[in-house]
């Protein structure tokens, strides 16, 4: 995050002239002037930037732990994705042949004089099961139950993690998903009865989420989660306004590094994402063929993750761009002197701002607009950057930003648009008339030298087509010429 300025030689007073309109008067312009705190206002940025890391993870591991709606909005899209969905099938009818002799149910289906096919049919009945079960978890009836159960599981695993209750409590069990309801629909559409998930084993048909080992040591992190998480988000944020208020002289170069560290944790936290999500499934030791459908699980369980640092990232983009606009540049001081008369007007700057955190929350680039903090946080950013910059221009442009010029130029804008409205007007009477003589026969000339003008031009274009001689031209023309302009040439 060094400033590329620091790397030029400081100009002589000769060399360098005067100081160009626009620049940051509060500065450091040379590198030869040092800047207070340069050390403390970096260490800050970057241990902010560490404390930033770990607010993101503590807010995610909440979310997806203790919001119930938004645990079941993430197993949602888990079944919607196929390599989940193909796995979850397979694992449905594995409980069903692993608890149930189907050979036997199948054999009590059968006509007596087949009654030897039943191996081989329930074998080929696997296969039929297989596809069933992958149709059947596509159908929104099959989705619904999919999502109560997950609902029930988490509102049981939430009600453990938040202290336990009469009812639940970290010695009755492991937390479960119990699939039973999508079973009886996988049964009933290859025909063979929804009454073989009756002679399941109670504890068939269940996906562990938890065992109840694990519980009590979830409780203590969840526990710590919710004690520092709030602490954190507002210590990261407090690290990075406290090493821009240090900067004195140079806090608009501290903005722009501010931005870039926001940027760096985004890529961090998405950097985070892959490593934890490789390191997930090796220590699951999963095959080879469920390994797909953990790899999506694991993205679809982690989305909520990766908006965050997306969010990050354009906040970080903003508070750049920002720092940007505000500096020396030429580009960026041709920028702030056109708007300097609009932005010392705060009925037009803020309300301007507004329309522009609007345009950002419906453009909404990866979600990063999606929740109320980033809403709220960018929406104060825009608010006081506005402000900052107003008090900028105002300093720097006094005479775009003065009252009585803001009048002129008001005064400028009408006149410029009234005199267009006004020239719009007449080209549009006047093309109107036009079309109006064109349809009344041909339109008298307006004076005899333009007549005669005309009546040289039709000779021109009759000696060009041959209706007239050399001679009869030259003559034509001559008595035209001789005739005063007040006489008719035809007469």
């Amino acid at each position: 995050m060094a400033d590329p300025e620091e790397t030029e030689s400081e100009p002589t007073e000769a060399e360098a002239g005067p100081p160009e309109a626009g620049a940051d008067s509060g500065e450091a312009v040379s590198s030869g002037k040092a800047r207070p705190h340069r050390k403390l206002v970096m260490t800050l940025t970057v241990v902010a930037v560490f404390v930033g890391f770990l607010s993101i993870m503590s807010t995610w591991v909440l979310r997806q732990t203790l919001e119930t709606d938004t645990w079941v909005e993430t197993s949602g899209k888990m079944i919607e994705n196929d390599e989940i969905r193909q796995a979850l099938s397979v694992f449905l009818v594995d409980q069903l042949y692993d608890n149930v002799d189907v050979e036997a149910e199948v054999k009590t289906l059968l006509p007596p004089e087949v009654k030897g096919l039943a191996g081989p049919a329930a074998g080929g009945l696997r296969q039929v099961a297989d596809k069933a079960a992958n149709e059947v978890l596509s159908r929104p009836a099959a989705q619904s139950i999919w999502e109560n159960a997950n609902r029930a599981a988490h509102a049981t695993f939430v009600a453990i993690l938040e202290g336990g209750s009469d009812n639940v409590s970290t010695s009755q069990g492991d937390v479960v998903i119990d699939v039973k309801g999508l079973l009886e629909q996988v049964t009933a559409d290859i025909g063979i009865g929804t009454d073989l998930v009756d002679k399941l084993p109670a504890d068939a048909g269940q996906i562990e989420v938890f065992k109840s080992d694990d519980l009590e040591a979830a409780q203590s992190a969840v526990d710590a989660f919710q004690t520092v998480d709030w602490v954190i988000y507002v210590l990261a944020l407090g690290l990075f306004a406290l090493a821009v208020i240090l900067a004195r002289g140079w806090r608009r170069v501290a903005l722009r590094n501010v931005g870039i560290a926001f940027v760096a944790l985004g890529l961090l936290v998405l950097i985070a994402r892959s490593l934890g999500g490789n390191a997930l499934i090796s220590a699951l030791d999963v095959g080879s063929d469920i390994e797909p459908a953990a790899d999506a699980a694991w993205g679809i369980a982690t989305d909520e993750l990766a908006r965050m640092a997306r969010s990050a990232t354009f906040f970080g983009i903003l508070l750049f761009l920002g720092a940007l606009l505000a500096g020396p540049t030429r580009p960026a001081v041709r920028i702030r002197s056109a708007l300097a008369p609009y932005l010392a007007e705060p009925w037009i700057a803020f309300p301007a701002a507004i329309v522009l955190l609007l345009l950002l929350t419906w453009w909404s680039p990866g979600g990063a607009m999606d929740r109320l903090d980033a809403f709220v946080l960018i929406g104060l950013f825009l608010l006081i950057g506005t402000e900052v910059l107003r008090r900028q221009v105002i300093a720097e442009f006094p005479d775009e930003a003065g009252s009585e010029n803001r009048t002129r130029r008001r005064g400028e804008r009408v006149e410029s648009v009234k005199q267009g409205a006004a020239g719009g007007w007449k080209r549009a009477s006047t093309a109107v008339a036009g079309i109006g003589s064109s349809r009344k026969g041909k339109q008298e000339p307006a004076d005899p030298e333009t007549a005669r003008l005309e009546r040289l031009q039709q000779l021109n274009s009759l000696k060009d087509s041959g209706a007239l001689t050399d001679e009869e031209f030259a003559e034509e023309k001559r008595r035209l010429l001789a005739a005063s302009p007040d006489d008719d040439p035809d007469g």
